[in-house]
């Protein structure tokens, strides 16, 4: 049993600014014995187990979050003086806001904030597998791999357009929370995710016998968060790049679902063979001319296959400004969505456009009113990564002849 920690004690129980990492590992033989390249074959069993915890920076994490802009600025209020870039005599005032006190509008702003009370995010993982030697040189392996993150970052434009008319039922449809700022993109650490996979594998690896080596290893996976990447779940703007991550600023549950990367199921194969002449056989000896006639060649192979990718249908016809995310679609009633979801649609030519296919067609969706933007949402709002599209398989495969010159 071996316990890795990389940092000291206290500076965990501080949570200091820098990456922290602990693991602890755990192996039992339950079944051992020798062999060797020509013998029989072991029969072990080993039982393994493993399990970890790692925390973000806060200081790496948050800083580019504030300066990741060329056009990053602070602006300036030069005292005495009146205009655009001066504020006139500025008073004493007990208020954190200074001269920018309640009252001030400053429309043009896109202003960032931080929850002052931000936790760290972690991710603890951990493992469990058996391994059996079943033939000689042939391994097959049971895993159980798991993982669970916690306080993920999240980030949120809390002061959109409409959201004083949907959160203070005041205002009009573009009206804001605080009228005075314009859009607020605020850094939390409410994201959570979850991730559980088995994991079959069976390896071989005679290679100074009859010089083969190959691997076969199938993985269910279900991998869920509400939070796949810092800018990624929901269309609209930031400042010229896609908008953050929470459709719903205020209830981060809302986008909890199938991660962008959940792949179900998953094969992967390869194998090598190199013929045994170039190495004189197993047990020694030089193989005389068949090393030099047939020694040299080798044969490779890859093959994959897994299930598709998740994505999310949005309607973007229902955004009411360029600021304001896409909504996700509304399933237009008696619409049966059950074979695209689970990956088995098919794409159509589209009516209109020529050499553009379609995976969905329209006609399964409601026309999504703008008001969709805000919770509550309607019942028939699809969730997110809601849609599954195709699976995807390849094999790469060669032969090859290697020549020694001298």
């Amino acid at each position: 049993m071996a316990y890795c920690w990389p940092i000291s004690r206290e500076m965990a129980e501080k949570n200091v600014d820098f990456g922290a990492w602990g693991r602890l590992l755990a192996s039992w033989s339950l079944v051992s014995g020798a062999a060797s390249c020509c013998s029989g074959p072991r029969r072990s069993t080993t039982l393994r187990g493993s399990f970890g915890l790692t925390y973000e920076r806060l200081f790496y994490a948050v800083s580019p979050f504030f300066q990741n802009r060329f056009d990053f600025g602070i602006p300036t209020l030069v005292a005495g003086t009146t205009g655009a870039s001066g504020s006139g005599p500025i008073p004493l005032t007990p208020s954190n806001f200074g001269p920018l006190a309640p009252g001030t509008t400053l429309p043009g702003f896109l202003a960032r904030g931080i929850n002052r009370d931000l936790d760290a995010p972690r991710i603890s993982f951990w493992t469990l597998a058996l391994d059996r030697e079943i033939a000689r040189n042939t391994v097959a392996s049971l895993q159980y791999a798991g993982a669970h993150g916690h306080d993920l970052f999240t980030l949120a434009n809390v002061n959109r357009p409409g959201s004083a008319l949907a959160f203070l039922g005041v205002g009009g449809p573009t009206d804001r929370l605080n009228p005075a700022l314009g859009p607020v993109f605020f850094l939390n650490s409410n994201g959570r995710s979850n991730y559980n996979a088995f994991i079959a594998d069976l390896t071989n690896s005679t290679w100074r016998t009859i010089g083969l080596q190959f691997t076969a290893r199938y993985r269910f996976a279900k991998a869920l968060d509400n939070v796949s990447s810092f800018f990624g779940n929901n269309f609209g703007l930031f400042g010229g790049s896609f908008t953050p991550n929470l459709l719903s600023p205020f209830d981060p549950e809302n986008d909890y679902g199938p991660s962008d990367f959940d792949v179900r199921h998953r094969f992967i194969g390869s194998v090598i063979w190199e013929s045994p002449y170039q190495y004189g056989g197993c047990c020694g000896g030089n193989g005389g001319w068949r090393r030099w006639l047939l020694g040299g060649w080798s044969a490779t192979g890859i093959f994959q296959a897994f299930s598709g990718f998740p994505f999310t249908v949005f309607d973007c016809a229902g955004a009411l400004t360029p600021e304001t995310p896409c909504p996700r679609a509304l399933i237009a009633p008696g619409a049966d969505l059950s074979g695209i979801r689970d990956g088995s649609g098919s794409s159509f030519p589209d009516p209109t456009i020529t050499n553009r296919f379609n995976f969905i067609d329209a006609g399964n969706f409601a026309v999504a009113p703008t008001t969709t933007v805000f919770p509550p949402f309607p019942a028939n709002t699809v969730g997110r990564n809601f849609f599954r599209g195709p699976g995807f398989w390849s094999i790469d495969f060669g032969v090859y002849k290697r020549f020694r010159i001298s």
